[in-house]
């Protein structure tokens, strides 16, 4: 008797799974077409991207899966100031400086990407980010309402829908890119 329930157990599993993998398979397909509309606000931004895995090491916590959305990579560029490659459609998700009596975090970051003002001034403001000449504000708008989206989305989807140790990207055009992705 026991067996029996435990052959009826396995049949369900293994059911259970196979309607969990074709459930993600359609959803892969389906879940960067979702986000066209946001794109669609902001025609300079073409891609958004994050990376997802989990530690290797946590100082002896346990390692558990993260997505990783606060620095996001738009258009391929690290949003951090710190990937010179596209200065062109900075943005800053923490807040928008507006004058140049603002100050950059980072003296020589500010001068590579060709803020010449802010030498001699005192860092202030909540980040103490660079006044960006080049701010787009539709693109900003878009990236604050994905990273919104994507935010309220439970980790261990992303993880089943993307896996794991992977760099995620959206594009604009409704297709979805994941690569693996190296870190420490």
């Amino acid at each position: 008797m026991s067996n029996q329930i435990l052959e009826k157990i396995k049949t369900e599993i293994a059911a259970f799974d196979e309607k969990k993998k074709a459930l993600l398979a359609e959803l892969q397909k389906e879940f960067p077409a979702m986000f066209t509309e946001l794109f669609a606000q902001a025609p300079d931004l073409k891609s958004f991207g994050w990376t997802q895995y989990t530690p290797y090491f946590n100082d002896g916590e346990s390692c558990e899966f993260g997505v990783n959305l606060d620095y996001p990579y738009i258009n391929g560029s690290s949003e951090d100031f710190g990937d010179e490659s596209d200065i062109e459609i900075k943005l800053h998700s923490y807040k928008k400086l507006e004058t140049k009596e603002d100050v950059c975090i980072n003296d020589e970051v500010a001068e590579k990407a060709g803020y010449n003002w802010y030498k001699g001034k005192k860092q202030i403001g909540d980040e103490g980010l660079c006044y960006n000449p080049k701010y787009n504000a539709s693109a900003a708008k878009a990236v604050e309402e994905i990273k919104e989206v994507l935010n309220s989305i439970p980790e261990d989807f992303f993880e089943d829908l993307f896996g794991d140790h992977v760099k995620v990207t959206l594009y604009a055009n409704g297709s979805v890119e994941t690569e693996g992705y190296e870190h420490d």
